[in-house]
């Protein structure tokens, strides 16, 4: 199915009329020719009229349809002007059906695909004697782009690109030839070097082709696309395509572009990269579902124009007939009569009859006019709407449904003329959705006439004032009609129309101010708009169009899109190189014997011809082969007749006429006023236009009430005032201005046609069509003063003969001034500009700066400078403050002014001040006050004035930062504003204090940093006194103690919703740029350029957070830049300085962090609470506290990260994990098939086994057979000697079933086959499918990753703090933050770090003092080193200090009964002890250690998440505390085993070892409880007894798997029953339930369905519960008694059957089953096991029952295993033979399973002896 249309029809309904005029008079001057050769006009009229529709077809850019236009351009050129040839002629006349019908297709929502008119191209062609290429009428949206990579981009110099290039297309060269040699491996070759090219593209335009050739080829690789002689051409052209790459050309070829996309849209969507292409480039709508329109359509189309029109007239008349209009009764019944006669030719009877009932009607109301009522016109009306229906669909009409539908219609239409409708009239059902469409068709046709007459309004009083500025009034009453049709334009969606209206309307309101002075420059830009906004607004009653099209139509026309958006193609550079050809031929031919000219010409002629083929130019290549081969001969010369003629051919000269004083005039003029190009656009179209106008005066005369064809005429009229004015030809415009206002006012009134009007109208296009003329003679234009008087004339209603009358009576030099603007010198034309981006631009548009800004990152306003950016923030931030203000204080309801009001206008007073804009600050914050003085209550009418002319004071202000204008300050205004303000009632109770509402102030609690100190001092120039502000109480106490609910802003945050989720990620990235900045500048206090830096930064994060809101942010850093800008002007730094602006900036953190969690109650913020600090703590000096050391410089890897993140899009989180998931559920389910399609597998063996044995015994049989068959033969011929042989019937019925059973296995065979095939096949797809699932779940694994720098700022804020509360001096250092985790990985190890940092600090790092006695530096390092290595990260936390007291918790462990005393361990183990629960070494509990918490949170965690911990302390020394962790807990590695029944995971990463020990070694491990590995003890457990399962026994078995694990410093040895293997599993939430379980990590989902937990058993081995409860039963296994296991039975039979059926049957009988499929398979697993029981049959292929048990019986190991054979062979010799050679029991098939299990359970009861 191919979806809607999404081509803009809005220009195609503009010019459709038109281009249906120019095709119907081209095909009747065809006709007239083609019957009348002797008249030559006739063909010169064709093409000249089919030129024009051509030209339209351009214009409305219809690629596909103009290139079938030119090709029967091309035809039509070619007809012989003295004999037609008919076949011609035909097809040409084909050619104009189609173009119409497809046309019509378009206008009626068919999607637009010019494929559809392949068939009659490839007619038009073969008529032209050339081929045609689907190519040519292939023109996909070029403009789209290739989404961003996955992988960064391939970097390769630019000196190594030219070898780069030539490698890969040496490979791409190989490839070909081998592709081309059939051999398929090719084809990756040349996908490998294509790839190449790809990834090392920069720019989206040219990385666009070489990303859709990958596409080709990946089809081309997956058998998608068909090998044709078309696809190696291709191929071909892109190694052509290459070859310029290596030459240094970066062009791509339009035609190749298209033709790749034509191959990719040709093939199955293969791969990913061919869907993603498709979908980009949306091929799917581009290729018809088959060629060639409707040829039904084609042939109808004249007859359908004709019922439309008549369809639409009559409607027409019969609204204005039901409103109560009589008169147009008779045009009613004209338009139904000719509807009758043409409806005939659609072919459809139920459309005949009704409109015949429609005639009927008319003629009755004809007749009885008073009969016209309510009824009877909603009636009319929906038979006219039925009507309408049918024609429209009259192509897929179906007339039975239809017909019904017209039956019912015309029965109410004679109930109504026989007047009993409502009791005998039958509903019409399908008539509610066609009301509804024709409601919204009427609707919109309405309001589009009112938005079209208020325009004409607005226009109307427009001129007049540009015309005489003393009718400014006039301009102050245009507010109605702009808010109506601001109000039409919002109903309607139509948003951006509405931008342009208002931005027109702003320049009204400016123009009526009385100091403006009227500027034709301004009155041209506006006029375009308006004029735009019509033509818009008409197009839209057709359907949705682009207002772009409209608003800058010729530039959309001719300008193509910039550079960076659409590279240079080919097809551009061989016309430039056709320019360059012929300059040097020209060149040579001066100079004919300069060899040099003539080798040059040579070598560009080569560089064409190599062009041409590459984008398919046949006939230009075969030209410059030609012209190569004429220059190759030593004689050439370029006087020689035959060269100049192929060089005609080549590059035609283009014959530059002398430009006509008009053109001159033009070219004179600067660049700035007109563009001499747009002349002969205009001087076309005029031309084009004037006919139009002619052909519809024509009909206004025959039907002068004809509304629609006097707006024809005007349209008409308004095109040539448009286009004159856009050329610059003012005086033409002003003609058909007056002339276009004229008939505005009787389209408005709907009045017939009178005589002087289209008088009018003729004497506009006599003067139009003279001054065309005129300028193409090279004439100057015609005075438009008379045209503009007649105009005038008759619009004051006065008779054109009294104008006659006056002319006659005045000399001619005086009868009617010029206008205004007309009599100025041709300043008009001097001043007006085609600079579109100024005439045009949108009300949202960004402010035109000056040319250098427009290059630099700054604009600079009087003496400020912003940087861009925060330009245009602060413009379209201020704009819609203004435009919130304006519409409260305009708001008639009472409270209008409310805090929403207020809340707008501070923020506008915040951005004004970060913008520098002091003047709109002063204004707006004196309107803030005035606002907080007058409290609740409602100003007076004196102060809502004041107001009212403080907003229009702002807004002029924006308007002048807008013009980049420093705004004039208004001293005057502020003063008023607050005197009103001191007047107000409320003022008294205020006191002056409660003016500054924008002093962040700190609680009392905080006297650290007064920030209302700071703001005073921010505000004073004296840098003492700033400095003394700043200044901390002496005892103040930590940030800490600070609630978070104090110290905040007076003023509430205002966020923005919008700006915020921006606010926030740039915010990301300034915060630990300001802690980086603060640690920089402490290391480096003299550096003046770290601190500044550190200002630009508070700065941009103040003006960014006040933008978005958030002010309590915003006055913070405002008063952290103050401090730091106070400091640098000092020529020694504050003591206290750094300690300050770090508090501040913790606070920063805290209020940070409230934005990004607003749900989070300020209780629970992770903080610690502060308590008394030791003695030693409270003595240190308030500078001994040092924070933690600056971060090390970014690296080039940081900065690509961060660039990365900025271009990131935000996705919640719990999508992602979401995502993941269902990316897992997918592997499971694939592992589930899998599984499946092995079982498919083994079955499928099974069948081969089967096929291939019945095929060996059916052989047999046939043997036999023949056998019988020549016995029974030799005795015949015996008895009857005298019958020939042939006579006897040699077959009989058995050797046909034999026959028939060889058919019949060969049949089985071939399913056999194919069923192998198939599964293959699925085996194949599956391994695609698990490829890109993989792929998928690595993707979202990579969007799940942060850096671990992301927790960096609050690591060092932990340690900062750390410091602060113990008097140490610490330093941090994090190496590797690059390195990225999983989120949810990291976000539960930030806990646990902070937990290690603080007790690096308070039980590691020394205090200085004693770091000094010890020779070490005072200030401690404590380091933090990630990295990754394979599937796990590394994480290394380390400090220089003491190091562990191992004495302290040896003691420690004995007094809490962990340790006995006495006992003997190591270093190590005692390591582990700091982990315990409640274990710590301090001898007080403060904030920050003493509970023993801390290390046992660090643990839990760690474990819980997979991972382990290593300890390594050296006394003296300091502690490092190692942590592996896996890198992503979503999907990981496990090993799968299997244990009492019941599978389990265990995490790869904790599997040291995996050892297979036999039954002896293993009995002995058990003795000694452990498992010596690697010089290390491994404690020995059977896992089911860690689980608490005491019941179940190990399987017996030769050898028993047992895993050795380690997690951290514990190990531990599992034994299992078996090891399944590794497998990638995706961790599933176990719940809060199981999360409490010890030793459970999580659970998993296998293929087959089945819940398997995953364990971590070094925790169950370290349970002490586990160990004291149950240590009786945790003895080695060997001491415990067994308990009776299940006997094993081995069942041996070649038969599937019988082994599934009888294991079945023993399984559920509580045995162990193994299955053998003859005797060597049983004798190879009686190697391995021995069972207590065989069953046996006897014919089995290799070895059968009786060997097998004579080899069992022979073997010492074997020979007590009780054998009970299952044959069908049930004779007694059978029975003895079995018995002599050992065989217990004997029973036959079918067997009795009751006395089966009899036997089985007598023999595993007691011993048999043998």
């Amino acid at each position: 199915m191919n979806k809607p249309s999404d081509f803009d029809i809005g220009p195609l309904t503009w010019v459709k009329g038109e281009i249906d005029q120019a095709l119907d008079r081209s095909l009747a001057a065809l006709k007239a020719y083609a019957q009348n050769p002797a008249e030559p006009t006739q063909l010169k009229f064709c093409r000249t009229h089919f030129h024009q529709a051509h030209g339209a077809l351009q214009i409305v850019g219809l690629d596909g349809v103009t290139r079938l236009s030119e090709e029967v351009e091309s035809l039509l050129a070619g007809l012989s002007e003295d004999a037609p040839d008919e076949a011609l002629v035909a097809t040409a006349e084909q050619a104009y059906q189609a173009i119409r019908a497809y046309l019509e297709e378009l206008l009626s929502g068919e999607p637009h695909q010019p494929l559809k008119l392949f068939d009659i191209y490839e007619a038009v062609c073969r008529a032209r004697g050339r081929d045609a290429d689907p190519i040519d009428l292939y023109y996909p949206d070029l403009s789209r782009r290739p989404p961003r990579r996955e992988q960064p981009m391939v970097a390769v110099a630019p000196d190594d690109l030219s070898k780069f290039y030539r490698r890969q297309r040496a490979r791409y060269q190989r490839g070909l030839l081998k592709w081309l040699h059939n051999d398929e491996s090719g084809v990756d070759a040349m996908r490998v070097a294509i790839a190449a090219v790809e990834a090392v593209q920069t720019s989206p335009a040219q990385r666009a082709f070489w990303w859709v050739a990958l596409g080709f080829f990946d089809a081309l690789a997956a058998k998608a696309l068909p090998v044709q002689p078309w696809i190696q051409r291709l191929c071909n052209r892109i190694e052509q395509q290459l070859k310029r790459l290596v030459e240094g050309s970066t062009t791509v070829a339009e035609r190749l572009m298209r033709e790749a996309l034509y191959a990719v849209a040709r093939a199955k969507p293969v791969t990913e990269h061919v869907r993603q292409v498709q979908e980009v480039y949306d091929l799917a709508a581009t290729l018809p579902e088959s060629f060639g329109v409707r040829a039904g359509l084609a042939a109808q189309h004249p007859a359908l124009r004709g019922v439309r029109e008549a369809l639409g007239a009559a409607k027409t008349a019969w609204n204005k007939c039901a409103s109560g209009h009589r008169p147009s009764l008779n045009t009613f019944a004209e338009q139904v009569a000719t509807l009758k006669t043409q409806v005939i030719a659609l072919g459809h009877a139920s459309i005949d009859n009704l409109v015949a009932q429609l005639d009927k009607v008319a003629q009755w109301l004809l007749a009885q006019p008073e009969r016209v009522d309510d009824i009877v016109a909603m009636e009319v009306a929906t038979a006219l709407l039925l009507v309408e229906n049918g024609v429209e669909n009259h192509a897929k009409l179906s007339e039975e449904e239809y017909g019904e539908q017209a039956k019912l219609m015309c029965d109410r239409l004679r109930a109504c003329m026989e007047g009993n409708l409502l009791g005998a009239a039958t509903p019409v059902p399908v008539l509610d959705e066609m009301s509804r469409r024709a409601q919204e068709r009427l609707l919109m046709s309405q309001v589009v006439a009112e938005i079209q007459a208020s325009l004409r309004t607005i226009e109307q009083a427009l001129d007049e004032f540009f015309r005489d500025p003393g009718k400014r009034s006039a301009l102050s009453e245009l507010s109605r009609p702009v808010r109506q049709v601001l109000g039409a334009f919002t109903m309607l969606n139509e948003d951006e129309a509405a931008a342009v209206l208002s931005e027109c309307f702003n320049d009204i309101q400016r123009f009526a101010q009385p100091s403006y002075e009227p500027s034709q420059a301004d009155f041209e830009r506006v006029a375009s708009m308006l004029s735009g906004l019509g033509f818009y607004v008409e197009a839209l009653q057709y359907g949705k169009a682009e207002l772009q099209n409209f608003m800058h139509p010729i530039r959309a026309a001719r300008a193509e899109d910039d550079e960076d958006v659409r590279a240079r193609s080919v097809e551009e550079e061989i016309e430039a190189a056709k320019q360059s050809l012929e300059k040097l031929f020209e060149a040579w031919r001066n100079d004919p014997e300069n060899g040099q000219l003539k080798a040059q010409l040579q070598a560009q002629l080569v560089a064409i011809q190599k062009d041409a083929s590459l984008v398919a130019d046949a006939a230009l290549e075969k030209r410059v082969g030609e012209m190569l081969a004429l220059l190759a001969q030593s004689t050439a010369k370029p006087f020689d007749a035959e060269i100049s003629q192929v060089m005609q051919n080549i590059a035609p000269a283009t014959a530059v006429p002398a430009p006509s004083p008009e053109t001159a005039k033009l070219l004179s003029a600067s660049d700035e006023t007109v563009d001499a190009e747009l002349l002969a656009v205009y001087l076309e179209e005029a031309g084009e236009v004037l006919n139009t106008i002619a052909e519809q005066l024509a009909i206004a005369r025959e039907q002068p009430q004809n509304i629609d064809v006097l707006r024809t005429i005007r349209r008409g009229y308004h095109t040539l005032k448009g286009s004159g004015r856009m050329v610059g030809l003012t005086r033409l415009s002003e003609g058909a201005w007056a002339i276009e206002q004229v008939m505005n006012r009787w389209l408005e009134e709907e009045r017939p046609a009178s005589a002087d009007l289209l008088e009018l109208i003729e004497a506009g296009r006599k003067f139009f069509a003279g001054a065309v003329e005129a300028l193409k003679a090279g004439e100057h234009s015609p005075d438009e003063s008379e045209i503009v008087a007649m105009a005038q004339c008759v619009r004051e209603g006065r008779p054109l003969s009294e104008y006659a009358a006056v002319q006659a009576a005045q000399p001619a030099e005086t009868a009617v001034p010029a206008p205004a603007a007309a009599q100025d010198e041709p300043a008009a034309e001097k001043e007006f500009s085609l600079d579109f981006t100024q005439q045009l631009a949108p009300l949202a548009a960004e402010p035109a700066a000056p040319e250098e800004a427009a290059v630099s990152e700054t604009v600079r306003i009087g003496d400020v400078e912003l940087s861009r950016s925060l330009f245009e923030i602060f413009i379209g931030e201020a704009r819609k403050l203004l435009a919130d203000l304006r519409a409260a204080y305009a708001s008639p309801l009472p409270g209008a002014l409310d805090e929403d009001f207020k809340r707008a206008l501070h923020t506008l007073t915040g951005i004004a001040g970060t913008a520098k804009m002091r003047a709109l600050r002063e204004v707006s914050e004196a309107l803030e006050h005035l606002l907080a003085r007058l409290a609740d209550t409602e100003p007076d009418a004196a102060v809502k004035d004041l107001m009212g002319t403080a907003l229009q004071t702002m807004d002029a202000m924006v308007r002048a930062v807008t013009d980049l204008r420093l705004p004039e300050p208004a001293p005057d205004l502020v003063a008023r504003l607050e005197e009103a303000g001191m007047a107000a009632p409320g003022a008294a109770a205020e006191p002056a204090a409660a003016a500054d509402t924008l002093t962040l102030a700190m609680d009392e609690q905080a006297p650290e940093l007064d920030f209302s100190a700071l703001g005073a001092a921010a505000e004073s120039a004296d840098a003492p006194a700033a400095e003394e502000a700043f200044a901390p109480a002496a005892a103040a106490p930590a940030v800490e103690d600070v609630p978070l609910e104090l110290g905040e802003a007076r003023i509430d945050d205002d966020l923005d919703p919008q700006l915020l989720p921006i606010f926030l990620e740039e915010a990301q990235e300034l915060m630990p740029a300001i802690g980086a900045g603060l640690r920089d500048w402490r290391d480096h206090p003299d550096n003046v350029a770290v601190g500044h830096s550190l200002q630009r930064v508070l700065h941009t994060l103040k003006g960014s957070a006040r933008m978005a809101g958030a002010m309590g942010i915003g006055e913070l850093t405002h008063a952290m830049e103050t401090r730091v800008e106070n400091a640098l002007a000092l020529k020694t730094l504050p003591v206290t300085l750094f300690d300050e602006l770090e508090n501040a900036y913790d606070r920063l953190n805290m209020l940070y962090e409230r934005l990004q969690n607003p749900a989070a109650a300020p209780a629970s913020q992770p903080q610690p609470q502060p308590v008394a600090p030791s003695a030693p703590a409270a003595e240190q000096a308030p500078e001994a506290a040092v924070p933690a050391a600056a971060a090390p410089a970014i690296t080039p890897e940081e900065a690509e990260l961060l660039a990365q993140q900025r271009a990131l899009l935000r996705v919640r989180a719990d999508l992602i994990d979401r995502l993941v998931n269902e990316a897992g559920e997918v592997s499971i389910a694939r592992s589930r098939i899998e599984g499946e399609m092995r079982a498919i597998k083994a079955a499928v063996q099974d069948l081969t086994e089967n096929v291939t044995r019945l095929r060996a015994q059916l052989r047999e049989i046939e043997i036999q057979a023949e056998s019988q068959m020549q016995s029974r033969l030799a005795l015949a011929q015996e008895q009857h000697q005298e019958f020939d042989p042939l006579e006897f019937d040699r077959f009989t019925r058995f050797q046909e079933l034999t026959r028939s059973m060889a058919e019949s296995v060969n049949d089985v065979q071939t399913v056999h086959g194919n069923l192998l095939k198939a599964l293959d096949e699925t085996d194949a797809a599956l391994s695609a499918q698990a490829r890109l699932t993989r792929e998928l779940q690595s993707n979202l694994m990579r969007i799940r990753m942060v850096p671990f720098s992301s927790v960096s700022e609050r690591l060092y804020r932990v340690v900062r703090q750390a410091t602060k509360e113990t008097g140490k001096r610490a330093v941090l250092d994090i190496r590797g933050g690059q390195v990225e985790l999983d989120r949810s990985v990291l976000e539960r190890i930030t806990a646990p770090f902070e937990h290690m940092l603080r007790n690096c600090v308070v039980h590691g790092v020394e205090d200085p003092d004693t770091r000094a006695a010890r020779g070490k530096p005072q200030v401690g390092e404590i380091r933090i080193e990630v990295r990754q290595e394979g599937n796990e990260i590394m994480l290394t936390v380390a400090d220089d200090g003491a190091g562990l007291d191992f004495e302290r918790i040896r003691k420690k462990a004995e007094s809490l009964g962990l340790l006995a005393p006495g006992v003997e361990i190591g270093n190590d183990e005692l390591a582990q002890y700091i982990f315990h629960p409640g274990f710590s070494t301090a001898s007080e509990v403060t904030q920050l250690a003493g509970r023993g918490v801390g290390m046992d949170v660090v643990k839990s965690e760690i474990s819980a998440l997979g991972g382990r911990v290593d300890t390594q302390s050296e006394p003296g020394k300091g502690t490092s505390f190692t942590i592996f962790l896996p890198l992503t807990t979503a999907v990981t590695q496990a090993v799968l085993i299997r244990a009492a029944g019941r599978t389990y995971a265990v995490p790869s990463v904790m599997v040291e070892q995996i050892r297979q020990m036999k039954e002896d070694e293993l009995q002995a491990c058990h003795a000694a409880g452990e498992v010596r590995w690697q010089e290390r003890a491994f404690p020995l457990r059977y896992l089911p007894r860690l689980l608490g399962d005491f019941a179940h026994q190990p399987e017996k078995q030769r050898v028993t798997p047992v895993m050795l694990l380690r997690s951290g410093a514990s190990v531990a040895a599992v034994q299992v029953d078996e090891v399944l293997g590794n497998q990638e599993i995706v961790v599933k939430n176990t719940g809060p339930l199981l999360a409490r379980v010890i030793g459970v990590t999580g659970a998993t989902v296998l293929g087959t369905g089945e819940i398997v937990l995953i364990l971590n058993p070094v925790i169950l081995v370290q349970n002490e519960r586990y160990t004291e409860t149950h240590a009786q039963a945790a003895a080695p296994v060997a001491d415990e008694p067994e308990g009776p296991s299940a006997p094993t039975v081995m069942i041996v039979d070649d038969s599937l059957t019988v082994r599934k059926i009888t294991g079945r049957l023993l399984a559920r009988e509580g045995y162990n089953v193994l299955t053998a499929k003859d005797g060597v398979d049983a004798m190879e697993q009686l190697q391995e096991t021995v069972p207590d029981v065989m069953l046996v049959d006897i014919e089995m292929p290799r070895m059968d029952g009786f060997d097998l048990t004579r080899n069992v019986r022979n073997d010492p190991r074997l020979k007590h295993i009780p054998i009970i054979m299952i044959t069908s062979r049930t004779a007694e010799k059978h029975r003895n033979y079995a018995a002599q050679v050992g065989v217990n029991v004997y029973l036959g098939k079918p067997y009795q399973e009751d006395q089966l299990l009899e036997h089985i359970a007598a023999f595993v009861k007691q011993p048999v002896a043998v």
